[in-house]
């Protein structure tokens, strides 16, 4: 199997993006990469929301076409992502799309997560939960990576987003 792949944002500044929610705080580039030269970093506060994370609106919209065909259910979403601790996580989660009313949204559980290390996360583009129309891979303009904790509660600091990309899963033939 041939993988290449197509950088959605590589994160190497906290430049251009946004915290999710009131439950996110202290965006920051962060030090230490393993895919570029530099990461996102964020807290998550006690709010009113168990999830945190960052996003950013991309104006120019990114073409996600795969040249010549369409996606395909196996293709892949990924990211990297060092979360300092694990207890009190439930997932990690990309999101694309549209906005944040149309998106597809792929998970990691935490048992699948190291902490204090990036991680590798990578979800079949077809293991997607979709939020309103999903997304449109002809016109990426959303898109944000996070931690669903346990409860609203719960806090962590210096989680860090090194990276968001999809890759194409093509078959080859000898």
């Amino acid at each position: 199997m041939l993988l290449n792949h197509q950088t959605i944002e590589n994160m190497d500044s906290a430049t251009g993006f946004v915290v999710l929610n009131a439950s996110t705080d202290n965006l920051v580039t962060g030090t230490g990469s393993v895919y570029g030269t530099a990461n996102v970093q964020f807290d998550k506060i006690n709010g009113a929301s168990a999830l945190a994370g960052v996003y950013r609106t991309i104006t120019d919209s990114i073409k996600v076409d795969r040249p010549g065909t369409f996606w395909r259910l196996h293709d892949i979403v990924g990211w990297l992502i060092q979360i300092p601790v694990i207890t009190n996580v439930a997932y990690t989660f990309a999101r694309l799309g549209t906005d944040a009313s149309n998106y597809c949204e792929w998970r990691v559980a935490d048992t699948a997560l190291t902490a204090a290390r990036f991680t590798l996360c990578h979800v079949p583009v077809g293991n997607a939960y979709v939020v309103g129309e999903g997304w449109n891979p002809a016109a990426v303009t959303y898109a944000v990576v996070g931690v669903a904790f346990d409860q609203t509660g719960n806090t962590l600091a210096a989680i860090q987003v090194d990276a968001l990309w999809l890759a194409h899963a093509d078959l080859v033939n000898s």
